[in-house]
């Protein structure tokens, strides 16, 4: 870490659609400018980080980008979690990687050779403050479990954990949510 402004990093997006995509200069957060109705489905974006040192180095990272949207009404792409809201709790102090629960989602009309995938798209505190990579899912089950060893000195006992579960299948790509709310107690 260098000091004062040679520690500061700058970002700029080189490649991809600035109409649609906004890059913060500062924290390097990557947010759309507008909704999307049709999206593509990838986008291809290249960012550039700069040390701001006198003797900067520059590095720029290529990557793709799938925009998902998720109705509010359950199910109305054919795929759906069991419950719409999961409730879980685990002690404090646990190793990593301890197991919290399982959410499922399914599809409506099964379709041959589909597999749904999920993914943890954002964790707040019950105070709605964002919180650092707390949690963990495995891709394939939707086993949640601890990314981190929750203690009470974090000021929160209670978050929010938004689910995404996706299947991408020849008759399209399909998405839904859930949230749940876990909490942990202190042995």
């Amino acid at each position: 870490m260098d000091s004062e402004s040679n520690g500061m990093v700058t970002y700029d997006l080189l490649t991809g659609d600035s109409s649609l995509f906004e890059l913060d200069r500062i924290t390097g957060s990557l947010t759309l400018k507008r909704s999307v109705t049709n999206p593509q489905p990838r986008y291809q974006l290249t960012i550039r980080a700069t040390d701001e040192a006198i003797q900067s180095q520059r590095k720029s990272s290529e990557f793709y980008l799938m925009v998902l949207g998720v109705s509010e009404e359950s199910s109305v792409n054919g795929l759906s979690f069991e419950n719409p809201r999961y409730k879980g709790s685990i002690y404090e102090n646990e190793p990593v990687a301890s197991s919290i629960l399982t959410v499922t989602a399914t599809l409506d009309q099964p379709q041959d050779n589909y597999n749904i995938e999920y993914y943890i798209t954002n964790i707040t505190s019950s105070d709605g403050k964002l919180q650092n990579r707390l949690f963990d899912i495995d891709v394939k089950r939707g086993s949640l479990s601890t990314a981190a060893i929750l203690d009470r000195e974090m000021n929160a006992w209670d978050f929010h954990i938004e689910v995404h579960a996706i299947l991408v299948s020849a008759r399209g790509l399909y998405t839904a949510s859930t949230m749940v709310r876990t909490n942990f107690f202190k042995f």
